[in-house]
């Protein structure tokens, strides 16, 4: 029998397919935005922190459609994600070629879209990048005389590369996932118990108690009110047999936010202990927010 739970790797993809295509459509706009931004604006540090600002919308982007897909795997989350950062790259590329060579460091979005569908084959450009990195479009220094071309160019395309295609997967590294019910194909209702309890560090002793009567294991924790102490969530969906219980360890930050780590992550128990839980404890349900982790 499970102990925990174990996602299903399934998705919707009817669901998926139409939030890609969506997304898809929203990435070809905003790397236009984006090569006008740093194009008119061509201060290197803008280099850094433009590719950073477009892997987080495209981090947020790849959080949408999963959630809208009905994800229920970590994997393809990720390969979404690097999915989205590609076609961020080669977009924004086509978006900086048309601005160069058809517009004259001109942005225009009409000429951009033809440029992006047949405008340049594919030869022509790759020409275009390689004359850019000979030559470079813009300099280091008040004077003008230090242009940005050949191997620092370079280093620069290759970071700005990076950032795009991984930034979004990164930011799905600790994003943790929430039980999926495949006969209600719905995502479990979460509940946090109001009450801090007193900080628990290794699992064996709560997942043993927790398997015996999971109510009485709780009750058995005596309450706290300083910090680091202990959530607990409980996962539980009318008519089904399962339920889960997370217990995470909880501490407050500098900014006094709450930082949680799994201790016992998503522990199965049946559905009637969940409820026998609910009754007993004061408790809030939390909206499934898929901006937060």
């Amino acid at each position: 029998m499970k102990t925990h739970y174990e996602p299903s790797d399934n998705i919707d993809v009817a669901r998926t397919a139409i939030g890609a295509a969506i997304a898809f459509a929203i990435i070809v706009g905003l790397s236009f935005l984006y090569n006008a931004i740093i194009s008119v604006i061509p201060i290197i540090y803008l280099s850094v922190v433009a590719p950073i600002g477009y892997g987080v919308l495209l981090g947020l982007m790849s959080r949408v459609v999963i959630h809208l897909g009905k994800f229920r795997s970590r994997k393809k989350g990720v390969v979404l994600a690097l999915l989205f950062g590609l076609a961020a790259n080669y977009t924004q590329w086509f978006a900086y070629l048309d601005f160069v060579y058809v517009q004259d460091f001109q942005v225009h979005f009409a000429s951009y879209l033809n440029a992006l569908f047949g405008g340049f084959g594919l030869g022509e450009a790759l020409g275009g990048v390689a004359e850019i990195n000979e030559y470079g479009t813009w300099s280091i220094g008040a004077s003008g005389e230090n242009p940005v071309n050949g191997v620092l160019l370079t280093i620069i395309w290759v970071l700005e590369f990076l950032i795009i295609l991984l930034y979004p997967a990164w930011t799905l590294r600790k994003k943790r996932s929430r039980p999926f019910s495949e006969n209600q194909d719905r995502f479990y209702d979460q509940f946090i118990l109001e009450n801090l309890f007193q900080a628990l560090y290794t699992s064996t002793k709560a997942e043993h108690g927790m398997a015996e009567d999971p109510l009485s294991y709780l009750k058995g924790i005596a309450l706290t009110s300083r910090y680091p102490g202990s959530r607990v969530e409980v996962y539980f969906l009318p008519d089904e047999n399962a339920a889960y219980v997370s217990i995470l360890r909880t501490r407050i930050d500098e900014k006094q936010n709450e930082i949680s780590m799994p201790v016992v992550n998503e522990f199965r128990v049946k559905s009637r202990d969940a409820k026998r839980i609910l009754d007993a404890f004061p408790h809030a349900k939390d909206g499934f927010n898929v901006f937060i982790d």
